[in-house]
């Protein structure tokens, strides 16, 4: 009857190796230090060697058979593998036994043989533990980390049986799918091992780890630019398209700008859409201070993660006037407007003003909404609207009362000089109260109130309406 030594063999339940897949390790154990072994036990120890050898225990008087030659379908046949040694055989007087051997119920220890760098299958599917192992009877699990070899979990098929030859094994485990730290191992349980004679001792070699990409799909995108150019601080809409693949909720697109030459090296965030439909618009202002005539547009996504296509061809970007300021000469009523630009028309409502290209003055006749529109020959900027509420009341009125800022964003200040003003009323277009004071503030902050247009009532002896807008 044979005694106590046997060597360890890896004997997963048939799982078919998974072909047509990505390979993103490989070890043939040429290099021993990239496997960390546990340290031994008083009975057995893990060893990566070359010795297939085997020979008789003069101690125990057990004969260790020979590790069968590797196949050619191994690369580097023959040469270091990965096994378990006992002590015993190791340490005799006569000539140590130095294959794959070890002592059979002799300890209590569980030991590992560990990777000790990690795989990342961040954007795999199919992971798959594939290894070439020959003897062996039981004793043996398969472990996996998912957190760089903070901790360890059972694969869940233990070694059984015996192989007389070495064979290919291999299993896919789920929970590997777009795992970015990934390790697995071996665990000797030395209270399971137990004697496969006649054939070998437990043997590995040559791990791998293989995936299936997933598909990461293709955004193809479109847009259309009327004229010789778009300028800086125009908007600019891109349809886009999802195919091969698929995209997750919470998925953000995000509409990016190549530099000047087209490359998207470190593409610029122009504007975003959060959706999670296969087709689309984006929405996005060029940003100033670009110009050139090499510039590209792609929109990419987050959930999944796609790089989108670029539209195809060039375009060009030029700058645009820097935006036009209207202010109020208070002396006068006059407005005058501060541009770099040489060409730019005055506008009410929206209409040219009469007789106001390029003047830098401007009486208004009319209460209403003024804008300044400025324009290099192929660029256009306009001015914030200014709101005019002073037109056909004498001087004394424009001395007396002064609300500022006009456009305002958050808050008003009001100086009244000799006017007596005793409560302050702020109502909307639909002559809704929004605002009410019993006192002649000098400040008020409205930035509660949504964009539009307020007329303001200083209420005194006379009631005073002042129309503001809010941006």
């Amino acid at each position: 009857m044979k005694k106590l030594y046997a060597f360890f063999v890896l004997a997963f339940a048939a799982n078919h190796f998974v072909s047509a897949q990505t390979v993103l390790y490989t070890n043939n154990l040429d290099n021993a230090n990239s496997i960390t072994l546990d340290a031994p036990s008083s009975f057995n120890n893990w060893v990566i060697n070359n010795v297939y050898q085997g020979g008789l225990n003069f101690v125990s008087g057990t004969m260790i058979p020979n590790v069968p030659s590797q196949p050619t379908s191994i690369s580097n046949p023959n040469q270091n593998y990965l096994h378990p040694v006992s002590p015993l055989a190791l340490n005799t007087s006569f000539q140590p036994i130095l294959n794959a051997n070890y002592l059979a119920g002799g300890g209590f220890s569980n030991m590992k043989a560990v990777m000790n760098t990690s795989v990342d299958a961040s954007n795999y599917t199919n992971v798959t533990f594939s290894f070439w192992r020959v003897g062996g009877l039981n004793g043996m699990k398969v472990i996996y980390s998912t957190n760089g070899g903070q901790t360890w979990t059972d694969a869940g098929l233990s070694f059984q049986g015996s192989p007389s030859s070495w064979t290919q094994e291999s299993i896919t485990i789920p929970a590997l799918n777009g795992q970015s730290n990934i390790r697995f191992g071996f665990e000797l349980i030395e209270m399971e091992l137990a004697d496969p004679a006649p054939n070998a001792y437990h043997s590995i070699d040559e791990l791998k780890i293989t995936a299936t990409p997933v598909p990461t799909g293709e955004i193809t995108t479109s847009v259309t630019i009327s004229g010789a150019a778009i300028c800086s601080g125009q908007s600019i809409t891109v349809n886009y398209q999802v195919t091969n693949g698929s995209i997750n909720t919470g998925n953000v697109f995000n509409l990016e700008l190549s530099n000047e030459l087209g490359s998207f090296a470190s593409p610029i965030v122009i504007g975003n859409l959060t959706s999670s439909a296969m087709s689309g618009s984006v929405t996005g202002v060029i940003p100033s201070g670009v110009s050139g005539s090499g510039f590209r547009l792609r929109v990419s996504s987050t959930n999944v993660a796609i790089t989108g296509n670029d539209n195809g061809s060039n375009f060009t970007i030029t700058p645009s006037p820097d935006a036009p300021t209207i202010t109020m000469i208070g002396s006068t009523g006059q407005l005058q407007v501060n541009t770099n630009a040489t060409s730019y028309q005055w506008f009410f409502f929206g209409n040219p003003v009469p007789n106001s290209q390029n003047q830098p003055t401007i009486m208004p006749n009319a209460n209403g909404g003024y804008t300044v529109v400025a324009s290099n020959g192929v660029c256009e900027t306009t001015s914030s609207i200014f709101v005019v509420n002073y037109v056909n009341l004498d001087n004394s009125a424009l001395r007396t009362i002064e609300i500022f800022p006009n456009p305002f964003q958050e808050a008003i200040h009001v100086n009244y000089f000799e006017q007596e003003v005793r409560e302050i009323a702020v109502f909307d277009l639909l002559g809704n109260l929004v605002f009410h004071s019993d006192k002649p503030l000098t400040f008020m902050s409205l930035e509660f109130l949504q964009q539009g247009v307020y007329s303001i009532h200083l209420i005194g002896a006379t009631t005073q309406q002042i129309k503001v807008i809010k941006r």
